[in-house]
């Protein structure tokens, strides 16, 4: 959920800091099955592509994902998911999931370049295209 501060600053979601930096865009496309079939990730003007299917509860063009950091390394998302026609903020539970495990792996805050954000990122999908073939 995203937390304003005063003069509606964005405010982390962990540690209430104000001081926070856009690190990626990822954008997802889902079939009609309510599955991802692409996220495109966009870090420093470089496009990254991971083809991962895993249940989404939106399906719909439009899905947009805000990944931002505080000066104190937590991630968190400002997320936007199409639905027939309607547009949700900040109802993706995918990408809050996502942003806990960000957090735990990225616990020293030694910041994770882009390789490997994008390696977590991937790792944290195909954990849980796993979990559905269970």
């Amino acid at each position: 959920m995203v937390q304003l501060g005063f003069d509606s600053e964005l405010i982390c979601t962990v540690c209430n800091s104000e001081y926070n930096r856009l690190i990626a865009i990822i954008k997802v496309a889902a079939n009609d099955n309510y599955e991802t079939t692409r996220f495109d990730i966009d870090i420093d003007e470089e496009r990254f592509k991971l083809n991962v299917g895993v249940r989404y509860n939106f399906r719909s063009q439009g899905n947009v994902h805000l990944l931002y950091s505080c000066d104190s390394g937590h991630y968190h998302f400002i997320s936007f998911d199409g639905h027939k026609g309607r547009v949700f903020a900040n109802r993706n539970e995918l990408f809050s999931n996502m942003a806990s495990h960000l957090n735990k792996v990225d616990s020293d805050f030694e910041h994770l370049n882009r390789f490997h954000l994008i390696g977590e990122i991937e790792a944290f999908l195909n954990s849980l295209k796993k979990e559905k073939s269970i």
